[in-house]
């Protein structure tokens, strides 16, 4: 991966997560969540899909790519590590609708789309599950 890219693990603190915004910091970042099981739970049953524990254990999350650094393959390499330091184990991530970009790189690197977009923090949001099976794990089913 690029020296101005940092993709955080799950044991990564949010500060850290934070840290890139200022100077001449990093220009994306990307981060491998541990989500608590009320958060699954919930947009579990939002979208109609249970994104079973086992199954996926990690979330790729807070994938952003500065304006200047837009539209130079900086989101394919860091969903790319993501899925590396996964170790073959399944992944969800959650995009906006209407955020064609994301969709489409989570869908190069191997994620489907699964259940019905969902609303968001804002009312004309809609938020849409993916899921990229492991090499070892069953696919996640409808609850």
């Amino acid at each position: 991966m690029e020296k101005w890219a940092r993709l955080l693990s799950p044991k990564t603190s949010s500060k850290r997560k934070r840290s890139f915004s200022q100077g001449e910091g990093p220009k994306g970042i990307a981060a491998l969540k541990n989500p608590l099981a009320s958060y699954r739970e919930r947009i579990s049953e939002k979208a109609g899909f249970n994104i079973d524990a086992k199954a996926f254990p990690f979330e790729l999350g807070y994938v952003f790519v500065t304006l200047k650094a837009q539209g130079k393959g900086l989101s394919h390499q860091l969903v790319d590590e993501a899925i590396r330091l996964a170790a073959g184990r399944g992944l969800f991530a959650t995009a906006r609708t209407d955020n064609a970009r994301m969709l489409s790189t989570l869908e190069k690197a191997g994620f489907n789309r699964k259940g019905k977009p969902y609303g968001g923090r804002s009312p004309k949001r809609r938020i849409q599950i993916l899921v990229r099976p492991g090499e070892k794990s069953d696919e996640a089913t409808e609850p």
